[in-house]
């Protein structure tokens, strides 16, 4: 709060309005760091010049992909167990570019990409869906809204090709979304199992594992996945290696 007090968040977002995308990505992942277990500084960003808002429209521009995913994770930070925050993004229009950073990298097109290259096109998808996961985190308004803006189908995409850490993240956005909404319970379950039955033995596995975090979460998941057929396609699964 001292740091917040002394003006280092007002200094910060006004370096969001800078051109210089190396100050634009330090600048995001400081006040990402400031905000971890802060909810004081929290709220200082979403109080302060508009912050929230700078940072949204950030994902609107035509930046390089490690600005939208500095920017992606300190909304991430913001949202996280702070309930003016998740409205305050929802309210600036900060969901629909956050799932448009939801792009799975495709095998056959990235498979000719440098490691390097390949880390840095996962890195929008991985903080996308955790700022998705951080929104939709008992939000019931921000659930209605991802779904509305396509991000259940894109979440589940990521699930099938995306990086071990963007399946992470888009399993506990999927959860999320799913928490107390019949609706995405049921999309999600239907959608996950269609990923379960695919030819694609990997994306089986990814989907097998999403399905596990899903069926933890709450009661109902494990219904919605039964009625989908999940259950029937998983023990069919225990005949054959996963990878």
């Amino acid at each position: 709060r001292a740091v917040a007090e002394q003006g280092a968040i007002k200094s910060l977002v006004d370096m969001l309005s800078e051109s210089e995308e190396l100050c634009l990505v330090r600048a995001a992942g400081a006040l990402a760091e400031l905000c971890k277990d802060s909810a004081s500084n929290q709220d200082a960003v979403r109080t302060t010049a508009s912050g929230i808002g700078k940072l949204v429209n950030l994902l609107t521009t035509s930046a390089a992909d490690n600005v939208h995913a500095e920017v992606a994770a300190a909304l991430a930070v913001l949202a996280d167990g702070n309930a003016k925050n998740q409205d305050e993004i929802a309210a600036v229009g900060g969901i629909e570019p956050l799932v448009s950073l939801l792009k799975p990298m495709d095998n056959e097109s990235d498979a000719q990409l440098a490691p390097s290259a390949q880390t840095i096109a996962a890195q929008p998808s991985e903080e996308g869906a955790a700022a998705l996961w951080a929104l939709a985190s008992h939000h019931s308004a921000n659930q209605i809204a991802i779904a509305a803006a396509d991000g259940i189908a894109r979440l589940v995409a990521v699930l099938g090709v995306g990086s071990d850490r963007a399946q992470d993240q888009a399993a506990g956005a999927l959860a999320a979304l799913a928490l107390g909404n019949s609706s995405n319970e049921e999309c999600i379950a239907r959608l996950l199992v269609e990923l379960l039955g695919s030819s694609n033995r990997e994306a089986t596995a990814k989907a097998a594992r999403a399905i596990s975090k899903l069926a933890r979460a709450d009661a109902s998941n494990k219904r919605s996945i039964a009625v989908a057929g999940g259950v029937e396609l998983l023990v069919s699964l225990l005949a054959e290696p996963l990878p």
